[in-house]
């Protein structure tokens, strides 16, 4: 245009259009009123998109592996007083069987004054 002003066309046909100002960045109520009508069609969209299929699960390195948890825990080390303890078991095993040897009718009790 001859005083400056600048005009959009498309085959022929003027189109309209504004300049954009950052530093004046305000909301008309025709563009509220527009966006409350737009809710509607924003909701049926999210619902569509939300009966699509699941996002794909991300499985761990480990279930990649075929790694399957049992649930226990394995024994470990086998500590070094287990064969003391196990000695132990053995010698009081013994006495309850002698025990019951010499007084067949008392139960294993070991305490003198049973």
């Amino acid at each position: 245009m001859p005083d400056g002003r600048i005009q959009v066309r498309a085959k022929g046909v003027a189109l309209p259009c504004s300049i954009f100002d950052p530093h004046q960045q305000r909301v008309t109520h025709a563009a509220i009123t527009e966006n409350k009508h737009l809710s509607a069609v924003l909701a049926h969209i999210k619902e569509e998109q939300e009966k699509a299929a699941p996002p794909p699960k991300v499985k761990p390195v480990s279930a990649k592996n075929g790694y399957k948890k049992t649930g226990r825990r394995p024994p470990g080390r086998p500590s070094k007083m287990e064969a003391y303890y196990e000695r132990r078991r053995v010698e009081r095993a013994a006495e309850a069987k002698a025990v019951a040897e010499i007084n067949p009718g008392k139960s294993k009790g070991l305490h003198p004054l049973e």
